[in-house]
């Protein structure tokens, strides 16, 4: 396993995500290799990922900048570029928020997010608004201090 695949627990399949990155381009060019694999495994109900999903095409009217691709949710800033991409899977009945690959390259990625734990809190907040369901939140004004994943 390289170092940019999955490790961290056994009930979620490896993932690739360098073959994920080669296999869509569009996605892939604002990465190279300069990304961090960030574990979360987070529980989400179906039905709140089908209420994320409609949120996103209620959204998608406006801005453009989240894309929901297969179970991928991918955040495109106003710029050109890609800050994350969040891996989710079914589980049963319901989803398991995987992981995110955050973008550390220095020219449109989250560098300026001092630890990938805060970084990947904005992923979850953001999936969190897309549901409407109040599962995120941080644990102070300042990011760095972390957030809780409330299910």
């Amino acid at each position: 396993m390289t170092a940019n695949q999955t490790t961290h627990d056994p009930t979620i399949k490896p993932f690739d995500w360098n073959e994920y990155l080669a296999s869509h381009p569009e996605v892939g060019k604002y990465f190279d290799d300069d990304y961090r694999v960030v574990p979360l495994a987070l529980p989400l109900r179906a039905e709140d990922m089908e209420r994320a999903r409609h949120g996103y095409e209620a959204m998608r009217q406006g801005e453009q900048s989240l894309v929901f691709d297969d179970n991928m949710l991918v955040k495109y800033p106003w710029s050109d570029g890609c800050d994350y991409v969040v891996r989710l899977e079914r589980n049963g009945r319901d989803y398991l928020i995987c992981e995110a690959i955050l973008n550390e390259h220095p020219e449109f990625g989250l560098e300026w997010e001092a630890s990938p734990h805060a970084a990947a809190g904005w992923a979850l907040a953001d999936i969190d608004s897309l549901a409407g369901r109040g599962y995120f939140e941080w644990r102070s004004d300042d990011p760095e201090d972390g957030w809780q994943w409330h299910f």
